[in-house]
């Protein structure tokens, strides 16, 4: 994933892991949210450090959505059918 700051214009490499497939930003936290169709990880960036973290969300997943009021984002899982709704406060799905 390629960072681009819109002040300088400046670019950062990050990794965004397998197959990146859809994003979703959440303008209130801050942070961008990366699908990775091919694991089962959804990359979460921190859009003030640009530190990257992975959140398990399931298989193939297709599509995504954050709520900006609740702080949920939801994950659709093209190979499962399900739906996983990760914490936006934490960056993890619940138990």
């Amino acid at each position: 994933m390629t960072v681009i700051d819109g002040a300088t214009n400046a670019t950062s490499n990050l990794k965004a892991g397998i197959h990146a497939d859809a994003i979703a930003v959440n303008p209130v936290t801050n942070k961008l949210y990366l699908t990775n169709y091919e694991s089962q990880y959804v990359t979460v960036l921190d859009g003030t450090s640009n530190d990257t973290t992975p959140v398990v969300a399931g298989v193939h997943l297709w599509a995504i959505a954050p709520n900006l009021v609740t702080n949920k984002i939801y994950v659709a899982n093209a190979g499962s059918s399900h739906l996983t709704v990760i914490d936006g406060a934490s960056d993890t799905p619940p138990l």
